[in-house]
């Protein structure tokens, strides 16, 4: 089982860290250097931090902090960015964060959006409940950014 912790502005760097590792198979494929998180810098993610509607989370197994979500929070919750670190995918880490971050923000609507080239994350996002928005950001010619939201009824 794992938990969510809320980081602290300490937690920073190593939020860095991980989202680089986590994302430069994704820089090295697309060659995406505007837009992808493992080409930000430290001052990113402060400046992401210190914003009032952003929440970070560090998400523990066993007591390791196998990844980071941050949730902006406001009537819609959005998720942006979510990542596990490669030793963990696949045991669906994933799904029992968005699980977990549903019942701590009870909000009608989630959104997030990944890249639509990458058939795994679709498939993850859309065996949680989220559908295409029909809204898509051409980035360059082989990479598509598709966004996806969730409505939740039983609130």
């Amino acid at each position: 089982m794992i938990k969510l912790i809320r980081a602290i502005r300490a937690d920073c760097q190593s939020i860095l860290e991980m989202q680089i590792t986590c994302f430069k198979p994704l820089l090295d494929k697309y060659k995406d250097y505007y837009t992808s998180p493992a080409n930000e810098m430290i001052e990113d993610i402060y400046r992401r931090f210190d914003q009032n509607n952003t929440e970070y989370y560090l998400i523990t197994f066993d007591n390791d902090v196998i990844g980071a979500v941050r949730v902006i929070v406001g009537d819609i919750c959005r998720i942006s960015p979510i990542f596990i670190m490669p030793d963990y995918q696949g045991y669906g880490f994933a799904k029992e964060t968005f699980e977990i971050l549903e019942k701590m923000f009870p909000v009608k609507k989630w959104t997030l959006d990944t890249i639509k080239q990458e058939e795994r994350l679709c498939k993850l996002y859309e065996s949680l409940g989220y559908k295409k928005t029909g809204k898509y950001a051409q980035i360059q010619e082989n990479m598509t950014i598709v966004y996806y939201e969730k409505e939740i009824y039983d609130l």
